[in-house]
């Protein structure tokens, strides 16, 4: 086939036979139906639980914001009342998206097959677009942000929407229609849509760039092209405008601690619109190139578990033929795409890097049509005609492979009765909790929950939630300091951890009250019973201990002893304690319970330097035990190995 006759019929058939979108649709209610069955009913933990509040009052969302997001979200929890419950609303706004992103996903498919694979049949090429939306639909990470409040099914849609426009610019253009020009700018306005809702749209501009400069070189000199292009992708990036305007009404732009004491979550101004808008919080996150590098087994392993090893195989296929078929305008639409995003996500080290990976899954769902519908077609070939209908069979057997992942992944992503955050916080709030308190976690995804109580449904309003980095600031690093900052800042109102957190009873003396544990103020308040000035290291100074004064050594007793540090400069490991009783002759004759200091919720770390803390240990005597003199003897070390001195104490 002539590249002429090719690019009249790839530009006849970018939108294809009705009955391709009838099969779009088909896959995008497929998806609503997989989605909308499988979705969480209601409140959620984390960045879902925050959304879950956000949308239906239209506040605000973390940085950067997430403009466009929010504001068609808000739409969608006012125009869906047959959910009661607003946290199911945003739910199914994912689920929405969710299979718009499955047939938008089919149509760009096809519009890729029919042009790197034009001889390919059409009912083939179906089956194929078919198969991979399919398993993408199916793949575990992709399934799991369709059924909660999230941000990236939307996302995907966008993604494909430009994948899709600037394709049937490319068809027009090289067919020479006057509508290349308003599928130029199309493009231009929905690359411009998907920076004000996810900015890592962002890594898609040097592929679209380089895409449009192989279709056309001469746009580059096109002033005139260029500057509408730019206007139609800036005009979108308006909408950030909204944020400061919605910031004056969201409550929670400003946390209430005490009359005289708030946290201004957000700043007021142009510095702290450009530091809500463009996330500068979150560099500190960036890998080292080395670090980087070291996550690509990670990578692999994850992209493994979403299409398995054959799925990758079949990308890689599609890779081959679109080097050996000298597709290059593909290859580099595609490939740099996916260079970009993946580069992006191995430097990025956040906690859900995983789910960022969604669009790198969705070009390599791209390639994988690819590789199956050139696998097919060159079987075909060999075959010689003597299976004629083995491009149909082939994909159409297929089928069962993303089927009886289907079946075999349902029970495992299936979220229909997820209820976990709405049980626990309803445990909490069951508890005796002081009227006016302010409530601490060390995890701000355990704390949105209460957000959504207090601004959708109205309760618990005397209430108030803090949790590390709600806020920049040595003053909310982790939660220590945060419960530290409640003391100083809350204005006398009771501070309540919502959960037992062992470790932080060196710095706070705590009681607990059922479920949650009440802050009574610092763990150290007066001069220990017995001073001292022990060094361990030029880090660490032991300044005092404690003895139970009611115990007498007796054979099968406990002796509690109490341990008073105070460090000098910060430590850079987290140490284990320890303590043992030294008989006179040097013997060791009882140990007491070694731990990391500080737990796992302040260990020594975190410890700053000039704070007073204590460490209480439980010595359990032999009933061998005989009168006489004994030592006390404490220290600290890493992995089995002492750090500085080991310190000995006068007996108890």
């Amino acid at each position: 086939m002539s590249m002429e006759k090719l690019d009249e019929a790839t530009t006849k058939s970018v939108d294809g036979p009705p009955a391709q979108r009838w099969l779009a649709l088909a896959l995008m209610v497929g998806g609503w139906a997989l989605y909308g069955a499988t979705m969480a009913p209601g409140l959620l933990f984390g960045d879902s639980g925050e959304l879950q509040f956000a949308l239906p009052i239209g506040g605000l969302i973390h940085p950067t914001g997430y403009p466009l997001f929010g504001a068609l979200g808000w739409l969608w929890t006012q125009a869906t009342p047959w959910w009661p419950e607003p946290a199911t609303r945003v739910n199914a706004f994912s689920v929405l998206w969710g299979g718009v992103a499955l047939g938008l996903f089919f149509l760009v498919t096809q519009h890729l097959l029919l042009r790197v694979l034009p001889t390919q049949s059409t009912g083939s090429r179906w089956l194929c677009g078919v198969f991979a939306t399919l398993l993408l639909a199916v793949s575990p990470t992709w399934w799991s942000q369709a059924v909660i409040a999230e941000v990236y099914t939307f996302n995907a849609v966008l993604m494909l929407a430009v994948l899709y426009l600037v394709l049937r610019w490319a068809a027009a253009q090289r067919a020479d229609r006057a509508t290349a020009g308003r599928w130029l700018n199309a493009t231009g306005v929905m690359f411009g849509l998907s920076l004000t809702h996810h900015q890592t749209t962002v890594l898609l501009a040097p592929a679209v760039m380089l895409f449009m400069l192989r279709v056309q070189p001469a746009i580059a000199l096109l002033l005139r092209r260029l500057t509408i292009l730019l206007l139609c992708a800036g005009l979108p990036l308006l909408l950030y405008l909204t944020i400061p305007w919605r910031a004056q009404f969201t409550p929670y732009a400003r946390v209430e601690l005490s009359n005289g004491h708030a946290l201004q979550l957000y700043e007021s101004g142009f510095s702290g619109f450009m530091q809500w808008t463009t996330g500068v919080r979150f560099a500190g996150a960036l890998r080292t190139p080395e670090a980087a590098l070291a996550q690509l087994p990670q990578a692999l392993t994850w992209a493994r578990e979403q299409f398995g090893a054959a799925g990758l195989a079949l990308a890689a296929l599609g890779v081959l033929h679109l080097l050996l078929h000298q597709r290059r305008g593909m290859l580099t639409l595609t490939g740099a795409a996916l260079l970009g995003l993946l580069a992006f996500n191995l430097f990025y080290g956040i906690g859900d890097i995983a789910v960022l990976y969604i669009p790198v899954y969705l070009v390599l769902g791209i390639w994988l049509a690819i590789g199956l519908a050139a696998l097919v077609q060159t079987g075909a070939r060999l075959a010689r005609g003597q299976i004629g209908r083995l491009p149909l069979i082939v994909p159409a057997v297929l089928l069962v492979w993303p089927l009886a992942w289907l079946v075999w992944r349902f029970p495992l992503l299936d979220l229909s009765q997820q209820n976990k955050a709405a049980v626990w916080w309803e445990q909490i709030l069951s508890q005796p909790i002081p009227a006016n308190a302010i409530l601490v976690s060390n995890d701000r995804d355990e704390m949105t929950p209460l957000w959504y109580y207090q601004l959708v449904r109205g309760q618990h309003q005397d209430l108030t939630g803090l949790f590390p980095q709600i806020m920049p600031g040595s003053g909310f690093s982790d939660v220590a300091r945060v419960v530290e900052s409640a003391l100083s800042l809350g204005g006398g109102r009771p501070v309540v951890l919502i959960k037992p957190m062992p470790g932080l009873d060196v710095k706070f003396d705590l009681t607990a009250t059922g479920q949650v544990v009440r802050v009574n103020g610092p763990a150290v308040t007066r001069t220990p019973e017995r001073p001292l000035d022990l060094g361990l290291g030029d880090a660490l100074r032991l300044i005092g201990y404690g003895a139970d004064p009611n115990n007498q050594l007796r054979p099968g007793g406990a002796l509690v002893v109490t341990l008073y540090w105070q460090p000098q400069q910060k430590l850079d490991a987290d140490f284990t304690g320890f303590v043992q009783l030294l008989a006179a002759s040097g013997d060791k004759v009882a140990q007491g319970n070694d731990h990391p200091a500080g737990g796992a919720y302040y260990p020594t770390s975190l410890w700053r330097p000039g704070e007073l803390l204590r460490d209480v240990f439980t010595v359990t005597l032999p009933s061998s035990l005989q009168p006489g003199a004994y030592t006390i003897l404490a220290g600290m070390y890493r992995t089995h190995e002492v750090t500085g001195a080991v310190q000995e104490m006068a007996p108890p």
